[in-house]
């Protein structure tokens, strides 16, 4: 075995082992490779060989990570910031966000959680910033506020 295989298999093995801990998105497994040592073009030709296995498909990946955080009570804006964060590439974002089911009411009960009965404006200004941060749009917050205040 000369020198380029022995290096092309550590590669490989390297790979595989980081994929093995959680999945990820062929750029964060290209960077992931780079960070480790590997040349440009060992950590591409292993995602592409990844992905010719369906290891890495980021569409799927996608997917999971929007659905990963709408369970846990983000918004949109905050699934996006994500998905750009884990290197998925723009043309999947689309299709993950149509996968998310439609209002179930969380931004509804995140706001009364926040709010703990207290209606003042300094407690809804805390209540709307902290929705914000999580990735609502003021639209979406504006009508929690409304149907919240309905309900009282």
């Amino acid at each position: 075995m000369n020198e380029d295989s022995e290096t092309l298999e550590a590669c490989k093995a390297r790979a595989l082992r980081i994929l093995n801990a959680r999945d990820m998105s062929a750029g964060e497994m290209l960077a992931r490779l780079r960070e480790k040592g590997e040349t440009e073009e060992n950590a591409g030709e292993f995602v592409t060989w990844l992905r010719g296995l369906r290891l890495i498909d980021d569409g799927a990946y996608a997917g999971k990570v929007a659905r990963h955080y709408a369970r846990k009570g983000f918004g949109e804006r905050r699934i996006l910031q994500e998905l750009r964060r884990r290197k998925v590439p723009e043309e999947y974002w689309d299709a993950a966000l149509e996968e998310l089911p439609e209002d179930d009411g969380t931004i509804d009960r995140l706001l009364r959680q926040k709010l703990g009965g207290e209606f003042d404006r300094v407690s809804m200004k805390k209540a709307t910033d902290a929705l914000a941060r999580r990735g609502y749009s003021w639209s979406e917050i504006k009508a929690a506020v409304e149907r919240v205040k309905d309900e009282e």
